[in-house]
């Protein structure tokens, strides 16, 4: 299920660099910023939409264990094919 707050979580989503992958009838997601991210979508708009959800997780997942939140690299989502 997706977040109530998606569209705040898609603009965060935005700033993080976030790699659309073709996965047999899916789009897998990844994030080089974490790599722990990994989530899927059937399309780009739920692939993002989901991608918000995973990076809210990791980054909550993260201050919870008392690590540091990188920098953004480039922003913006990339489809890798």
């Amino acid at each position: 299920m997706l977040s109530a707050h998606a569209p705040m979580a898609v603009e965060l989503v935005l700033a993080y660099a976030i790699d659309l992958t073709d996965d047999d009838c899916t789009l897998l997601v990844t994030s080089p910023d974490f790599p722990e991210l990994t989530t899927f979508g059937d399309d780009r708009d739920e692939a993002i939409a989901r991608a918000a959800d995973a990076l809210e997780e990791a980054i909550a997942a993260r201050i919870s264990r008392g690590e540091l939140i990188p920098a953004p690299s480039e922003g913006g989502v990339r489809f890798l094919g």
